[in-house]
Parts: C-alpha cells; structure tokens; sequence
C-alpha cells in the first residue's frame, strides 16, 4: 500500500512538473519575444549609431538579458557581460534562424554565465539582432526540487490512507466473510446488491458439495453393511471347516455357500468399480450404433435365465440408431431387463419395444412382475436400494444394478421413467434425446 501511495504521488509530481515546465517556458517566451520586438521596433539598436549606443546604454535589469548582435555576428551589447568577452554569435541557432525567418529562438547553456537561457531574437532591418533571454531551469532541476515536496507528501497521504483503507476494507468485506459463514442458511441476505449472482452461485455450491459429500458418505455406509455380511457368512462357515464340525454331506453345503457369498462380494465390488467409472465422464468412445442390435444380444444373453423361471420374452423391433457406448448401452438394457426376469412372476411375460415419440427414440421394456408400489417407485435407481430384500439377495443382485442403468442413460443424454402397479407389473422407458438430422440421413 505504502509503495503505491509514493508512487502514485511521485507520478503525478512528474507529470505536474513537466506540464508546469512547458507553459512556464511559453509564458516565458512570449514575454521575451514582446520584449525584442517593442526594442526592435523602437530603433534604439542601430549600426549608425553603434559606437555611441554600446558605450551609453543600460539596461539595468537582472532577470532579462538583452544582447545586440551585428550582422556578422559579433556582440555589441550585453547587460549581464561584457561584449569584448564574448564569442562570436554569427553560428547561434537563434540567430540563424532569425536570418532566415525573422525571429529565432533557443535553450541553451551559456558557459560564460555557467546558466541555461531561453533566447529569442529578432533581425532588424540593417541586418543586426536584438535578443532578449532569461534564466531557465532545466526539468531535471524542476523534478528534484519537487521531489522532497512529494515525498513529504507521500508519506502523509500514506499515513493517513493506510490506516483508513484498512478500515474501510474491514467494513465491507466483514458481511461477506458473514455471509460465506452462513452459505448453508437458505434466507441470508446478501450484504450487496451487486454480489448478489455470486453468492447465489456459492451458495448453490455450497449446497452441491454437502448433498455430495452426504451421498458419499451414505455409499460408504451401504457398501460396507453390504460387505459386510456375506464376509459374516464366508468368515463362520470357514472356522466351522476348518474345525470339522460337520459331517462330509455338510461340508460340501457349506463350501457352496461360502462361494456363493464370495460371488456375490466379487458383484458388489464389480459394480461399485462401475458406478465410480461412470462418475468419469470422460473417456468413453461414443459411435453409431444400432439399438436393435444391442436389444438383440441382451436378449440371447438373457434366454437361459428366462427359461429357468418360465418367462417368456417378446420383442418388436426398429431400425433406430443413436450415439452411444455399445459397451455401456448392452450393460444398461440387460440390467434393466435381468430386473424384469429376476423379480417376475413364474410363468410370466416380459415384452419389448422399439420406436420413435417425437423424434426421440424410446426403448420400453415391460413385465408382468411383482410390480413397486407407487412410493417406492423414486427410489428403485437409490444405490443398494430394493423393493424385495429376501428375493433380491436370492437371486443375486446387489441393489446397484437399476442405479447403473440411470448413470449409463445419463452419460447417453438420456433419462429412465417407471412405471408400475404393485402385483401387476412394471413398464421401463428409456427415452434417448431426438437423433440429429444427419443420422436421418443416414437411416434413410
């Protein structure tokens, strides 16, 4: 602060300075110029008479300089020296230039008087020069005088800023410190107006990164209760083992189930693994692919599953083709409808359809499962979340499966709706964004 005082004061010094030095040196030209003009004019300088004038006249003034010059340049006159003591003048650039135009000027060092001079001259008739000149000082001397004025004047601007900007700063930024100590508090007043949009927009910030945070946290929690207990399982049924406590039917039953609870650990690890790569949303090649292919193959996939629990499938296909991850599309599509098989009725149905709403293309997959109720039906994409406890974890799933689903369509511009009766059946809706123009082409 203290460094921009001073040299705000100095600049502004400087500048003063060198405005001052200009029109001073004007003002003083002007007043020299009347000067040798009225002498000029009034005839008392004149070759005629130059032995009487140079021996009589006197100008008794301290502050102008008043020479006459013959025309070969030799001094006749001056009040401040005397005239045998001066050079020759004929090589002067205010005489020269009055020689040529009538009147010269100039700033120069005058050794003889150890002075700078302003001169100006004037070239009378008979072709000799009066000139008038005065003491001058230079701009360095100007700046140097000035500078203790400034200095003295920095530091008492300084002295008084200081304190006072300290001060002022501490009254307005003392709401804001308030205000970003109190983001999570929904009916703050904003100290300023103007800071409005950006507190907004901290605070909305703000309020992202505590709803993360929580999320995490709760992800946190649900994996480790959900590791937790096939770890139970495998961990007693291991000691049991290793302790042959059971006979040798029920150490193969035994040796099952701690496999099953290791798949099923190896499950939730594996989809944890793919939910925090679908929060990388770079990195993922998008191409044109044909969603009837993916359909196709999710179905073959499914087939045996279906066949075990008596489910028949349907399928009415389109030709329809968006922008996507082949990968991450086959792995949506099969956990919504694995969901459809898993948790749907022995000798049930599961149909689906491919077509276009406006231009964007809709991927339905229904079923005549158990069906959610219809609170629950905001919930089914919350990570480790399930309608049906017991059935899910008979059937394998780790509750993550749905909550997948919603990240891939999200990375595909895409949004999941469900719909569903409880005891009745489920309906699944996939509705891509409208494909672009070129891509019509291209169908066609």
């Amino acid at each position: 602060m203290f460094i921009i005082v001073v040299v705000t004061v100095t600049a502004m010094t400087v500048l003063g300075t060198v405005l001052t030095y200009k029109n001073t040196n004007e003002e003083i030209r002007g007043v020299l110029a009347q000067t040798a003009l009225v002498i000029a004019g009034s005839g008392y300088f004149s070759m005629e008479e130059a032995g009487e004038q140079s021996r009589n006249l006197l100008y008794a003034n301290d502050i102008v300089r008043l020479s006459w010059i013959s025309p070969n340049g030799k001094v006749l006159y001056d009040n401040f020296a005397s005239p045998g003591l001066l050079d020759d003048h004929i090589s002067r650039q205010e005489i020269v230039e009055a020689m040529e135009k009538g009147t010269g000027e100039a700033i120069r060092y005058s050794a003889e008087l150890d002075s700078v001079f302003l001169y100006y001259s004037v070239r009378q008739n008979d072709g000799s020069f009066v000139r008038a000149a005065t003491r001058i000082k230079t701009i360095r001397k100007m700046i140097l005088s000035a500078l203790p004025a400034s200095i003295i004047a920095s530091l008492s601007v300084a002295a008084i800023c200081i304190p006072l900007s300290g001060l002022l700063t501490k009254r307005l930024v003392e709401p804001i410190i308030r205000t970003a100590e109190s983001l999570d508090i929904s009916n703050i007043e904003t100290p300023y107006m103007e800071l409005k949009p950006y507190t907004d927009k901290i605070r909305s910030q703000y309020e992202e990164i505590i709803r993360f945070e929580k999320t995490q946290q709760e992800f946190t929690d649900n994996v480790s209760h959900e590791l937790k207990t096939p770890l139970t399982i495998i961990s007693g049924y291991s000691q049991m083992l290793e302790g042959k406590l059971m006979s040798g039917s029920e150490e193969r039953k035994w040796a099952m189930e701690i496999s099953r609870n290791a798949e099923r650990m190896n499950s939730i690890v594996n989809d944890t693994l793919t939910l925090s790569a679908l929060g990388q949303k770079d990195g993922h090649k998008f191409n044109r692919i044909e969603l009837d292919a993916i359909v196709r193959q999710c179905i073959d996939n499914l087939r045996h599953l279906a066949e075990q629990t008596d489910v028949s499938i349907s399928y009415e296909p389109e030709k329809i083709r968006v922008l996507g991850n082949p990968g991450l599309l086959l792995e949506m599509v099969q956990n919504i409808m694995e969901n459809s098989i898993k948790y749907n009725r022995r000798g049930g149905s599961i149909s689906i359809r491919l077509y276009r709403n406006e231009g964007s293309p809709v991927l339905l997959i229904q079923d005549t499962g158990i069906g959610i109720p219809a609170e629950e039906c905001g919930k089914v994409f919350e990570r480790f979340y399930r309608v049906d406890k017991n059935r899910s974890r008979n059937t394998g799933g780790t509750g993550l499966g749905l909550s997948i689903a919603k990240s891939i369509a999200e990375l595909h511009d895409a949004r999941i709706d469900i719909y569903s009766v409880l005891g009745q059946g489920t309906s699944v809706k996939v509705i891509f964004s409208s494909e672009s123009e070129e891509m019509k082409n291209e169908e066609e």
